[in-house]
């Protein structure tokens, strides 16, 4: 400190802007990454979410092919351009296998037209024969660079 008469001189401390403004890049830059993270995680949910509809669904047309062994679901291929008559079996029906095979054709081309899968496609093969046969379910969802296969295989 120096005293000039009246005046006294002090050295004053404080930040400077050049301080204040790299301090905000700074911590802009650590904000873009934490909502780059989210985003990150938003995606990957909105991914296990699909996966586990197209397991549900694969699973059921297994356990409607089992329900209905009478039947051949060999060669099925259904997508949004697929036209499927309605079918409908319940108590008040006689429903043959052949009925219940129509039947879960219209009811899976209601699950490729309403489903919250985007372009979901259901196919369904066969292979083999009795008692070494199985069938195969691929199921194709999502667009163009974001498809997502799931495919299972079961013994009838």
């Amino acid at each position: 400190m120096l005293a000039l008469g009246p005046l006294i001189l002090t050295r004053q401390r404080g930040f400077s802007l050049f301080e204040v403004l790299i301090t905000v890049i700074v911590i802009s830059i650590g904000l873009l990454g934490l909502a780059g993270l989210q985003f990150a995680g938003l995606r990957a949910v909105n991914s296990a979410q699909d996966h586990t509809q197209a397991t549900l669904l694969a699973q059921d047309i297994a356990e409607r092919i089992h329900a209905n062994p009478g039947s051949s679901y060999d060669g099925i291929l259904l997508n949004s351009s697929s036209v499927v008559p309605a079918q409908s079996c319940d108590q008040s029906t006689d429903c043959t296998t052949g009925a219940m095979l129509n039947y879960d054709k219209y009811s899976w081309q209601e699950m490729v037209d309403h489903s919250l899968l985007a372009n979901l496609q259901i196919a369904i093969n066969h292979t083999g024969s009795s008692p070494s046969d199985y069938y195969t379910v691929t199921l194709t969802w999502g667009n163009g660079d974001n498809q997502q296969t799931l495919v299972e295989s079961f013994a009838p």
